[in-house]
């Protein structure tokens, strides 16, 4: 049986391939821009991103993080932080280059702690005022770093999101350790962790290649994500079933081997690892989940002393040092200025106690 010539099988799908273009410029033209970042919040039972449309957003979509910090953001005004990002998408100062000899590079691997939320704090009715030399614990870190290494080639960047979970961290350090090279990890995690919702970071943010194929696919065409938005709000008017009880974010098993994943990650490559229990001010503003917080807080730290991993807690940042702790934080998640500065200075005396500043110098001890 002879078979069809090529041109009837490439022809359909040239004319399908046409069509589909067309319907793709056409919505584009006439329909709003759907931001892919608002279709993976909705997929996360998240509302979309607020920033009004004069402003700029500091948030991109991300087929596998879901969300991620947009590059070369310029002092945008983000729930009263004022924020710049360099090209590749990270709060810091200067783009990122491949890591020269003689660099000691560390890396701050978090969230919203460790992005620096409110810092500086900032009301969009006065943008120009700000302090201009307040900075989130890795900016204040490298800064004492220099002070006390005069000459040596120091730089701590802050790979942070705001929102992100220890399953984001991880993710987002698989993609970039390899370029960052560095001598120095320091990871925090865990509000976000234990944040409740109806599925778990690993069921919405499933990281197999089918379904960050999918996911990828539709979040790169206006037509597609207009046709889900559309079935998603007829599913919306249907008679409501019942929702799924809510549980953490990440599982406190899951947390614990996240943090361990990118511990022996960071060991692979090379860079010693401290890791830093996530800091919480107190009991009572939201005791249910306070003790979430100590509970995770309290098994990563055993996990991380039965593998010999140097793990620090700041007391007067966990519930142990409220009252007293009020000045540290600016509500009772994220630490003010003086919240942050005591980290670093902390931060400073355990890499020095645990000899990973010794690749600076002879002299390891934090400054008085």
């Amino acid at each position: 049986m002879a078979r069809p010539p090529r041109t009837a099988i490439l022809l359909p799908l040239l004319a399908f391939a046409v069509l589909l273009a067309g319907i793709e410029v056409g919505v584009r033209m006439r329909l709003p821009h759907f931001a892919s970042r608002d279709f993976f919040l909705t997929l996360f039972d998240d509302p979309p991103d607020g920033t009004p449309p004069d402003q700029q957003p500091l948030f991109a979509g991300d087929p596998v993080l879901f969300w991620r910090l947009r590059g070369n953001v310029d002092h945008a005004v983000w729930d009263f932080t004022m924020v710049s990002t360099n090209a590749q998408g990270l709060r810091h100062d200067r783009p990122i280059e491949d890591k020269p000899a003689g660099r000691f590079r560390i890396v701050c691997v978090g969230d919203s702690v460790t992005f620096g939320y409110r810092i500086p704090l900032v009301f969009p009715d006065a943008p120009e005022h700000y302090d201009r030399n307040d900075a989130p614990y890795a900016g204040r870190l490298e800064r004492m770093l220099r002070a006390q290494y005069p000459g040596r080639d120091v730089e701590v960047i802050a790979l942070a999101v705001p929102g992100f979970t220890s399953f984001q961290g991880r993710l987002l350090l698989e993609q970039t350790i390899g370029w960052l090279e560095p001598d120095v990890v320091i990871l925090s995690f865990g509000f976000n962790d234990v944040a409740q919702r109806p599925r778990p970071d690993a069921v919405v943010m499933a990281p197999d290649l089918v379904s960050t194929t999918l996911r990828r696919v539709l979040s790169s065409s206006q037509a597609l994500l207009h046709l889900w938005r559309w079935y998603d709000a007829r599913a919306a008017q249907r008679p409501a079933v019942e929702q799924p009880t809510p549980g953490e974010r990440v599982s406190r098993l899951d947390y614990v081997a996240n943090m361990d994943a990118m511990v022996q990650l960071a060991a692979e490559h090379g860079a010693a690892v401290l890791v830093v229990g996530a800091v919480y001010r107190d009991r009572t503003t939201n005791p249910p989940e306070a003790r979430r917080m100590s509970i995770y807080r309290g098994t990563l730290q055993e996990a991380m002393r039965l593998e010999n991993v140097p793990f620090l807690q700041i007391d007067e940042l966990t519930e142990n040092g409220a009252p007293a702790n009020d000045e540290l934080f600016g509500e009772h998640i994220h630490p003010s200025s003086n919240g942050h500065q005591l980290m670093a200075e902390r931060i400073l005396a355990a890499l020095a106690e645990h000899g990973m500043l010794q690749p600076l110098g002879e002299r390891s001890a934090a400054p008085g």
